[in-house]
């Protein structure tokens, strides 16, 4: 494992997560980001989960401690998935304010493109 503050190395053929909350994880090992960072990040990634189960995830002070569905990690990769996570963003965002919509968002598509460059999610 490497020092604090730098990205954890994963063996090549270890990180073929099952859930989606294994997927962030994964990612988020090897983002080389802080803990408070992590901290953001996890929740943000985790509102994509609640989403992908055509939930909407619990708000404020609620969403502290709440466990989020669990999802296949391959599920992402169905296109039907992809249709439901919008129009169910489209709710989320009329829910919250612009930052944290586009922090979700920004977030998510960071994840995505590590999962693509690594052959976990189709192009």
């Amino acid at each position: 494992m490497m020092s604090s503050g730098t990205a954890d190395v994963i063996p090549l053929g270890q990180d073929h997560p099952e859930t989606y909350g294994d997927a962030v994880e994964a990612y988020l090992r090897s983002a080389g980001i802080g803990e408070a960072s992590k901290r953001i990040y996890r929740i943000s990634l985790t509102t994509w989960a609640w989403l992908a189960c055509r939930q909407q995830p619990p708000l404020g002070k609620d969403r502290r401690g709440a466990q989020a569905p669990a999802t296949r990690f391959a599920a992402l990769a169905d296109p039907a998935t992809s249709e439901l996570l919008a129009e169910a963003f489209v709710e989320r965002a009329r829910l919250v304010d612009a930052d944290t919509v586009n922090r979700e968002l920004s977030i998510m598509k960071a994840a995505v493109g590590w999962w693509r460059n690594r052959g976990r999610l189709g192009v």
